[in-house]
């Protein structure tokens, strides 16, 4: 469900993290990492939250870790001071206008049924309805809406949110709403909607744009890697980390995944350069992610490990598919994929 009540955000983190012997980091749908990115953006919500404002536009290229980070903010709380609702939607896409379509698509997103005779009032009555049920139920007085692929939304679509702020303010509860769009995006007429919000809107919102990327340079990629090293750690409540769970002997005798931040770069940029693409500006979460989760789970699981060589590098970063994602990125078209 993606209306998730703040105060059982832990509680559903740690339901799904049981001792069944299945690691996380091979499963699916991989646990969030922290990254100083999603950090940024924590703090910008909450400085726009604490000033009074009412919405964020976040801007950022394809794969670069936009959804990522709306993962991170629904499952862990300690990155807002007061208690918080949350409800994620996800814009489709679609070629045309249509009456009632944001309050069908925040109902529909938290599992509310839909009837075909409701009337576009009717719909807004049950999102205000599921809002302060949401809200009591997290002791909160404030909802956080987040909108991903906005892009995709016509301007008269924007002003529906206005009418839901603006109802939800009658009942005594602040809507905050973050609009999550790809700038490289190309395919729809709606993706207009990404250079310039109306006036109004970014008027009654008193909305400022933060450009979200991915993890940028040396130090922000070790600060990735070292979570890795001495924060996540696997079963819960152990003091195993997930470095330490893959490579216990190595781990032991003093190595670190961290300790390859500055050669891991390296390699990167030559790989990149080798294919005729510039040097690297940021790592889209989409592969560095994959690249770290094939270290861990196949690389330094191998007889013998100690510490990674140029080639374990280079087969991380093959089998993440970076050079053909990076290519992919010059030429993105809005697709249903993220």
């Amino acid at each position: 469900m993606n209306a998730i009540p703040a105060d059982s955000v832990v509680r559903s983190q740690d339901g799904n993290a049981t001792a069944d012997g299945d690691h996380p980091l091979k499963r699916k749908h991989r646990p969030v990492m922290t990254t100083p990115p999603i950090l940024a953006l924590a703090n910008a919500i909450r400085t726009a939250m604490e000033d009074g404002h009412q919405g964020l536009r976040v801007l950022g290229s394809g794969r670069v870790g936009k959804t990522y980070a709306q993962r991170w903010l629904l499952e862990r709380k300690g990155w807002h001071t007061e208690p918080l609702a949350c409800v994620s939607v996800r814009v489709t896409r679609h070629s045309k206008i249509k009456d009632g379509y944001i309050n069908q698509l925040i109902l529909m997103s938290c599992r509310q049924k839909l009837s075909a005779r409701l009337s576009d009032l009717d719909t807004l009555g049950r999102v205000r309805n599921l809002f302060e049920e949401l809200c009591y139920a997290a002791g909160a007085k404030t909802l956080l809406l987040l909108v991903d692929e906005s892009q995709r939304l016509y301007q008269e679509e924007l002003s529906d949110f206005l009418t839901i702020v603006n109802e939800s303010e009658a009942w005594d509860i602040d809507v905050f709403v973050v609009f999550f769009q790809q700038t490289d995006v190309t395919g729809t007429e709606s993706e207009r909607v990404r250079e310039q919000f109306a006036p109004h809107i970014k008027g009654r919102f008193g909305m400022a744009d933060f450009h979200f990327y991915g993890p940028r340079g040396e130090v922000e990629t070790a600060a990735v890697l070292k979570r890795y090293d001495e924060n996540a750690k696997w079963p819960i409540g152990s003091e195993t980390t997930y470095t330490a769970h893959f490579a216990p002997a190595a781990f032991a005798a003093g190595w670190r995944l961290v300790q390859h931040t500055k050669e891991i770069l390296e390699v990167v940029g030559q790989l990149r350069a080798a294919h005729g693409l510039g040097p690297l500006d940021e790592w889209p979460m989409k592969t560095f992610e994959l690249f770290v989760q094939r270290i861990l789970t196949r690389i330094v699981v191998r007889p013998g490990f100690t510490a990674l060589t140029r080639a374990d590098i280079e087969e991380a970063l093959d089998a993440s598919g970076y050079i053909p994602f990076e290519f992919c990125r010059a030429n993105l078209i809005d697709d249903e994929d993220d």
